[in-house]
């Protein structure tokens, strides 16, 4: 039997015809209506996460992985608000998470009522659409309205520059009322998913500054796994005039494709020679600080992004084109034009390249047991089917400093580039791919979100590694944190925990390293089969992994210019 309340049966249909195979229940009383139309629905898998946020980010580690729109079904009160951190992320990652949260009647919103809080618009910053739908249907002119209202919203979530949105149903009681319905009829909107055309007359311009450009740089953000764009951009890369900078969570690889940018700008020689003068930057958010200080400030004459909206994103303070194509379908025509002169553009890049490898491979060969020391053989010895996640702050940052083309593909949150969610999402992902997950975090971070394990979905596979250096590392990196009073308490909130009892609680295998041969030995088997998920716990000297690192960056710059 299902709930008896048609306006949730509809939605659990068309959720399913749009696409939704899943959604994330977190337990209340007010949301049972909901769960059960979705539950009864025999396509639809309802997985239970009882902490909302890490249900939500859950859920968008599923999105990444899938493609697919999924839904998030709370309670009302503040149940809501703890979607809002996966709700931002999924916004600035462009990913069809759907939150469906019950509420109390219109009529019974700010009067004393328990779990009542101004539901409607909660997410209307982050969110590309939001609804409130009525539950059930006095005329079918009610029935029509909701239908279009539903089609709208979930066609916002897949359509264009993707995102998530809001549906907020107020439910009266009686909640648990059921009825047996005949297959139920729904009115399915489609709409097309494309990007645009240039004209004729626009791709004859392009190409006219493209030729006229004799340095070009093409950099990559945020992107997921792309075979075309990797073999386009490699043909690309193989021109004279030509740079391409990738990060890690780029995704990409290939011989000339320069994918440890930090490392090549502090072995670069800058010069007007070295700065370009067309740049085409692809893909979400760029983790490089270097990059983007270096380009802010190279007085570029063109700057050419994508968007699917027009939407003005001016990370380097020079754009002057937005182009609504798909990147591959223009970079492919623009491979066929002919070499400008030689600037030494290239060379000097690729040079760099070269001795940021060099430098890089000297100073770990001597370097201490620090952070940095440690993800030399982390990142090494990932299996080349495992997906990595990895936790942001001084993480993500640190695996741009490596070079790892083996491992499947690689991601963080650097939608809003938070520290909450990231293992839940890695977790989600796992779930949604149904293929081996590996997440590095910071012991904060993962402190932050350890209720992810609280997940009786947890893949068996699913494997953490945290980097425990007592707090927040990277406070004591970054000029003028130490300076405050109170820096141990407020900034770098120093602890001495450990990881062992919350492993234990949520039945982990536990392992841990406090050095270099301990980590290489617990490394050799932490990947083998197991029958729960595994947690390896790595301490690193506290005081000492911020001198390493500053050590680091001279060493190459004094490596390029000894």
């Amino acid at each position: 039997m299902n709930t008896d309340k048609e306006g949730l049966v509809v939605l659990a249909e068309l959720f399913f015809q749009k696409g939704g195979k899943t959604v994330i229940v977190s337990p209340g009383s007010r949301n049972a209506p909901i769960f059960k139309a979705f539950q009864c629905h025999s396509e639809i898998e309802c997985v239970s996460i009882v902490d909302e946020r890490a249900a939500a980010f859950f859920a968008l580690g599923i999105a990444q992985s899938t493609g697919r729109p999924v839904g998030l079904i709370c309670t009302s009160g503040t149940a809501l608000l703890n979607y809002a951190p996966a709700m931002a992320e999924a916004f600035y990652q462009n990913l069809p998470l759907v939150a469906i949260t019950a509420d109390r009647p219109s009529a019974w919103i700010d009067q004393a009522e328990g779990q009542s809080i101004q539901q409607e618009g909660a997410f209307r910053n982050f969110s590309r659409y939001s609804i409130q739908m009525e539950s059930e249907f006095r005329s079918e002119d009610e029935r029509w309205f909701a239908e279009r209202k539903i089609n709208e919203a979930l066609n916002r979530a897949l359509l264009g520059d993707r995102g998530p949105v809001h549906i907020n149903v107020p439910l009266s009681e009686p909640l648990y009322q059921e009825k047996e319905w005949e297959q139920i009829r729904v009115k399915n909107i489609q709409s097309a998913a494309t990007w645009q055309q240039l004209t004729p007359e626009e791709e004859a311009e392009t190409r006219t500054l493209w030729n006229a450009s004799k340095r070009k740089m093409i950099l990559c953000g945020s992107l997921p796994p792309n075979d075309s764009l990797n073999v386009v951009l490699s043909q690309l890369a193989e021109r004279s005039d030509t740079v391409v900078l990738c990060e890690t969570v780029s995704n990409l690889s290939g011989e000339n494709l320069i994918s440890t940018v930090d490392r090549a700008l502090e072995c670069l020689n800058t010069t007007d020679d070295t700065k370009p003068d067309l740049l085409i930057s692809i893909g979400a958010q760029v983790v490089s600080k270097r990059i983007k200080a270096f380009l802010r400030g190279a007085g570029i004459k063109h700057h050419w992004n994508f968007s699917k909206e027009f939407q003005v994103v001016d990370t380097f303070q020079s754009l002057n084109r937005i182009y609504p194509i798909e990147p591959v379908e223009l970079l492919s025509f623009l491979s066929d034009t002919s070499e400008v002169e030689d600037t030494g553009f290239k060379s000097s890049w690729l040079q760099a390249h070269q001795q940021g490898r060099k430098g890089h491979d000297a100073f770990l060969n001597q370097a201490p047991f620090s952070d940095l020391k440690a993800f030399g053989p982390l990142l090494q010895h990932i299996p080349a089917n495992y997906h990595l996640q990895l936790g942001n702050s001084s993480v993500v940052r640190y695996a741009q400093l490596f070079e790892s083309p083996h491992i499947r593909s690689q991601r963080a949150n650097r939608g809003t580039s938070g520290i909450d969610g990231s293992a839940s999402t890695a977790a989600g992902f796992g779930y949604g791919s149904k293929e081996p997950v590996v997440h590095i975090s910071g012991d904060i971070s993962f402190l932050y979100d350890s209720n992810s394990l609280w997940n009786e979905s947890l893949p068996k596979d699913f494997r953490i590694i945290v980097i425990n250096n007592q707090g927040g590392g990277i406070f004591r990196y970054i000029a003028g944190p130490r300076s405050v009073d109170g820096f141990e308490q407020y900034l770098e909130t120093h602890h001495g925990l450990n990881l062992q009892g919350i492993a234990t609680t949520f039945g982990l295998e536990y392992r841990a390293s406090n050095n270099e041969a301990e980590l290489e030995e617990q490394l050799k088997v932490f990947f083998s089969e197991s029958n729960t998920a595994r947690l390896l716990e790595v301490f690193t000297p506290r005081l000492d992994n911020a001198e390493v690192l500053k050590h680091y960056f001279t060493h190459l710059k004094d490596y390029n210019h000894g």
